[in-house]
């Protein structure tokens, strides 16, 4: 069996302790030095083709949780948490975006090599329409949002990924263009003040083959 270091067992206990917080304690504040190491980890997370579509909101503001919760189901962890991200991703994903061509303009490539890239990716992107190109961005935000939740643990920080929630009022109330944005998903911050509970997952065996 492999030794773990301690970096690795840290990690494997992080993902075991990790759970869905119901309840925050709202007196606790997570500092800006750990929200932002958990911010740099949905940073430097994975992107499909490295074009970074996804884009982190960060709600400290009482007064704002406030005016979300009933749009979030009047969930408790709205206005009991630290801190609340928002994960959206710009619309722009379209080949011809001047925001596409920009990222891609980063690495550099020479006029064939640039131009190769184009055809592949306008290829790949010729699968998706209007309707199902937000569902690929926001399965590269569920990548961020995984990763920062186990950072968040390993950190001493609790978090709950929230999804019920009403888009449209959710959007209205931040005050984001639905022609340059898409809401994907809500991450709720802080210290736990609820009780852990059980946590049942199916054997690996249940789970896993090999081929």
């Amino acid at each position: 069996m492999t030794t773990l270091t301690s970096a690795q067992d840290a990690f494997m206990h992080a993902i075991h302790e990790r759970y869905a917080v119901k309840s925050f304690d709202p007196t606790q504040k997570i500092d800006s030095d750990t929200l932002t190491k958990i911010l740099e980890v949905g940073q430097y997370s994975p992107t499909s083709f490295g074009l970074e579509f996804t884009r982190f909101i960060v709600i400290r503001d009482q007064a704002v949780k406030d005016a979300l919760k009933p749009h979030c189901g009047n969930q408790p962890q709205i206005d009991t948490c630290s801190d609340l991200v928002i994960f959206v991703s710009r619309t722009d994903v379209e080949p011809e975006s001047e925001y596409v061509h920009q990222q891609f303009g980063r690495w550099g490539l020479d006029e064939t090599s640039f131009a190769g890239l184009m055809d592949f990716y306008s290829f790949y992107m010729s699968q998706f329409n209007e309707q199902t190109a937000p569902y690929w961005a926001g399965k590269q935000a569920y990548i961020a949002l995984g990763n920062m939740m186990t950072a968040a643990q390993m950190l001493g920080v609790g978090s709950c990924p929230i999804e019920g929630f009403m888009k449209s009022e959710v959007m209205e109330v931040l005050d984001l263009n639905p022609q340059e944005y898409n809401l994907h998903v809500i991450m709720a911050l802080g210290t736990p003040n609820d009780t852990k509970r059980p946590k049942y997952r199916l054997p690996l065996e249940e789970l896993v083959s090999y081929r």
